[in-house]
């Protein structure tokens, strides 16, 4: 019974101390977020007290951005916030002078409030009124303007991926997966790594797919086996179903998926999706829709 006694008492000495280290960090983090946000709190009501009223909606833009923003975009805009490790696609970071939408307030109004499909920005229609979009969008473009003046060029790889229409991913090594081309032979994604690669994803059932690939078909041509594209079909598990596909876009390197779990191995949930892999094999960006003449300076 004593032993008993003292092994519960053991663990109740395990589980308050735990308990106190879980509510010590936690509440060190909100220290530190209310620090941040009563520093520029109090820098904007000095700001509102003589400012004009483009200046109190930036400043108004400021606090909201730091409360709904910050986490994922970071506390100044370079895509590096404390939620950056549980996605996997890069946040914006506003110093790249490359945007793949207008950089105008409507726009950047627009994309808060609706969100981008298949990324993880989520739409915030229902947790902000338009005002608040409104005062956050012009805050984002005033620091993606100071920003951008920094890097007018925009030639860092995050600017040529943006410029090539790709949203940046958090770089990973390819997955190298067991495919089948419509040859009958067994491959390996990593057999293509020698040189760049774009992984097509696409799916029988996907009309936009289909309809999209008589142009693909052309421009995947003009790329002079600069670079391998693998277009990968998310439905089909035997590559000889593919075969009237092959006949009819010879350009299109078509492989099946036997194991039914490419998409999942990309984190890919939207068809169609192209990811960009570099000549090292490193996943650095997906977009929906490839345009082929935008993408030289990223294979060159």
């Amino acid at each position: 019974m004593s032993n008993s006694t003292d092994t519960l008492k053991a663990v109740a000495k395990v589980l308050f101390v735990v308990t106190v280290l879980v509510v010590a960090v936690w509440g060190g983090r909100q220290l530190r977020n209310r620090s941040k946000l009563a520093n520029t709190t109090a820098l904007n009501e000095a700001r509102q007290a003589d400012g004009s009223e483009e200046d109190v909606l930036v400043s108004r833009g400021e606090i909201l951005y730091m409360q709904h923003c910050a986490k994922c975009h970071g506390d100044e805009g370079n895509g590096d916030g404390e939620g950056l490790r549980a996605l996997s696609i890069r946040p914006r970071d506003f110093h790249s002078p490359q945007w793949r939408f207008e950089k105008t307030e409507k726009s950047i109004q627009t994309i808060i409030r609706d969100g981008i499909p298949g990324t993880p920005m989520p739409a915030s229609k229902t947790a902000l009124s338009d005002s608040d979009i409104n005062s956050i969008a012009s805050y984002v473009l005033k620091i993606a303007n100071e920003k951008s003046a920094t890097n007018p060029t925009g030639t860092s790889e995050t600017d040529l991926l943006i410029a090539a229409g790709f949203s940046p991913v958090i770089p990973a090594s390819v997955p190298d997966l067991k495919l089948s081309n419509v040859a009958g032979e067994n491959v390996s994604l990593g057999e293509f790594k020698s040189k760049p690669m774009i992984v097509h994803f696409w799916g029988t059932y996907c009309a936009h797919c289909i309809q999209d690939m008589p142009r693909l078909n052309e421009e995947i041509a003009t790329l002079n086996d600069s670079v391998s594209v693998i277009s990968l079909c998310a439905d089909v598990t035997e590559a000889e179903e593919l075969n009237d596909f092959a006949e009819q876009f010879a350009n299109m390197d078509f492989h099946a998926d036997p194991t039914g779990l490419a998409m999942n191995r990309f984190g890919a949930s939207l068809l169609p999706s192209f990811y960009f892999v570099d000549k090292t094999g490193t996943v650095l960006g997906v977009t929906h829709q490839l345009k082929t003449e935008k993408i030289q300076s990223l294979i060159e």
